[in-house]
Order: C-alpha cells, then sequence, then structure tokens
C-alpha cells in the first residue's frame, strides 16, 4: 500500500518471496505512475531499513527516474505511517467477525477497503511524521508513545 497527502495512491498484491530487484520493478512499474500523478516529480519515498529497501543498485536505477528516499529504521513504527493505515485496513476488513474462504476473496476485500480509506483519514498519520521524528530525537532514538 503506498499512501500520501492525497490518500492510498496505490495498493498491490504480490504473491511469492520479495527481493529487492522485485521491489524495484513493483515502484518503477506500478507505484511510480500513481505517486506522478498526484504529485507530479516532486516527493519523497519513506522507506523502512528492510535489507530489500537497501539495495544500491535497485536504489540507484530508481534514483535515475526521480526517486528521492527518507530512511527509516526498520521495525519502528512510530515513523512508519503505513502501519498505521494497515492497521486500520485489518480492522475494516476482518470487521464484525468476517472471514474469508479463499485468498481471491481476500484479496478483493482488501483492495475494496483499501480504496475507501479517505483522504481525510490519511492525513494524520502524513501530518505526524514531523512530530515524531522529534519526539525521537528528543527521546535520544527510543521508542515514543
Amino acid at each position: 500500500m503506498v499512501i500520501s497527502g492525497a490518500g492510498v495512491l496505490s495498493v498491490a498484491r504480490f504473491v511469492g518471496k520479495m527481493n529487492a530487484e522485485l521491489w524495484g520493478d513493483l515502484l518503477a512499474d506500478e507505484v511510480q505512475p500513481e505517486i506522478y500523478a498526484a504529485h507530479g516529480i516532486e516527493f519523497v519515498n519513506q522507506c523502512d531499513n528492510a535489507t530489500m529497501h537497501k539495495k544500491k543498485d535497485v536504489r540507484a536505477r530508481l534514483k535515475v527516474i526521480g526517486f528521492k528516499f527518507l530512511d527509516q529504521p526498520a521495525l519502528f513504527p512510530d515513523l512508519n505511517p503505513v502501519q498505521n493505515l494497515w492497521a486500520l485496513l485489518v480492522l475494516r476488513v476482518y470487521h464484525n467477525g468476517k472471514s474469508y474462504t479463499n485468498d481471491q476473496d481476500l484479496w478483493t476485500a482488501i483492495q475494496e477497503k483499501a480504496l475507501n480509506i479517505t483522504v481525510a483519514e490519511v492525513r494524520p498519520y502524513i501530518s505526524s511524521i514531523r512530530n515524531c521524528l522529534c519526539q525521537v530525537l528528543l527521546n535520544k532514538g527510543m521508542y515514543i508513545q
């Protein structure tokens, strides 16, 4: 799921094991057109410190096509607004104990619920990043509430 101040931009499904090259292809082929449509060429892509997000040749290829990166520590959800949106999405997909009998039904529900998340619901998570970064600095890199 790709989010910005313009809302949910993209929800993509990948089956199998993701690696840096596939991640780069996904960003270049599926995500970049959505970002450009919403923001033009002025955007920053926020990444956690997952191995696939750090591979130098993949990053170099993405930088050539306009990606700029804001790196975040791995497993630091306070600084990763998309984690909060995933939590909201899970609540909506499984609302009232809903269950799914196959992968396709689940994927259809994920797409539907993700694309119905409003800009007003996304913006507080995006706009809180600056405050969260300041809190982490004041807390000397430790977790924040």
